[in-house]
């Protein structure tokens, strides 16, 4: 798991900016985001690391936002 602390979050939901929150993925897909004060309780912020594998990055008031896909496309219009 990746987890990705003290970021701007743009989201798209209904807080829209999340001035200083958390994301927290695994094998691509993102399983927790939230303000930093909610933070699931128990972790060892000092070591980094959440469990053995997983890798905590403090984002330094960075921001992150969704990824946008553009389906724009012109596949088929022409006879070519």
């Amino acid at each position: 798991m990746i987890v990705l602390v003290h970021a701007r979050l743009l989201t798209m939901g209904d807080h829209k900016i999340i001035e200083d929150g958390y994301i927290a993925a695994d094998n691509g897909v993102i399983l927790e985001v939230g303000p930093m004060e909610t933070l699931p309780e128990g972790r060892d912020w000092f070591s980094k690391k959440w469990s053995e594998n997983d890798v905590v990055i403090n984002a330094g008031g960075g921001r992150i936002l969704p990824g946008f896909i553009d389906a724009h496309s012109h596949i088929g219009l022409f006879d070519d």
